[in-house]
């Protein structure tokens, strides 16, 4: 999962991830993963508050102590990974970049712990960029700046956090440092155990994105 806000040149590392031998990162998907999350969460509540108080037919909370938290994310997943995903043959990274975390507020951390409970082999790259270029960018250049920093001073927060508690299985990038030398994508291959090409991605970042 690439994981970021809005203008922070995320499309960019996706396309240039795509040019990694056997990597497949698709686009965004309107966080269409977070209600799996939300989904199983209910599920534990569900089962935690009312399962052993509830068994009979006749009761409003029946079936309760019945229900398969673990076995519920595994299926949510591989219904992720198999409708919206669609891995291609021979892919042997699948994944997707995302931008709208925010919307999730305190769920975010919650939402990584399913994430990497149930994505098989999960990595996470982290993707940062400039305040002052994000807050000059696109829509957020029509709201107010305090604003916008105030929502990437929480998301990096957060993101910060979920790195440090999955060191080895997450990583942090910079828009800056990715553009300013094209390299830098060696290190995402090496991340993923990837060779690395760096005639393709050089040729790759040549092109004009057209967003």
């Amino acid at each position: 999962m690439v994981i970021t806000y809005g203008r922070s040149g995320s499309t960019l590392l996706q396309t240039a991830m795509n040019g990694l031998d056997n990597v497949c990162i698709r686009g965004e998907n309107y966080l269409a993963a977070a209600p799996l999350y939300e989904s199983w969460r209910r599920i534990i509540a569900a089962q935690n508050d009312h399962g052993e108080k509830y068994s009979m037919p006749g009761q409003p909370w029946y079936g309760a102590s019945q229900l398969d938290s673990e076995q519920f994310g595994k299926d949510l997943v591989a219904a992720f990974i198999r409708n919206v995903l669609r891995p291609e043959p021979h892919t042997e990274w699948i994944g997707f970049k995302e931008i709208r975390y925010n919307n999730m507020g305190n769920n975010f951390e919650g939402f990584i712990d399913f994430a990497f409970k149930y994505f098989p082999n999960l990595r996470v790259i982290f993707n940062l960029r400039d305040w002052d270029s994000v807050c000059s960018s696109g829509w957020f250049s029509k709201q107010d700046p305090k604003d916008v920093r105030s929502m990437l001073s929480k998301m990096e927060e957060r993101f910060a956090r979920s790195a440090a508690r999955y060191p080895g299985q997450s990583m942090t990038v910079r828009y800056e440092e990715m553009i300013a030398n094209p390299g830098e994508y060696k290190n995402v291959a090496d991340f993923l155990n990837v060779p690395f090409d760096a005639h393709r991605i050089a040729t790759i970042l040549e092109k004009k994105l057209t967003h």
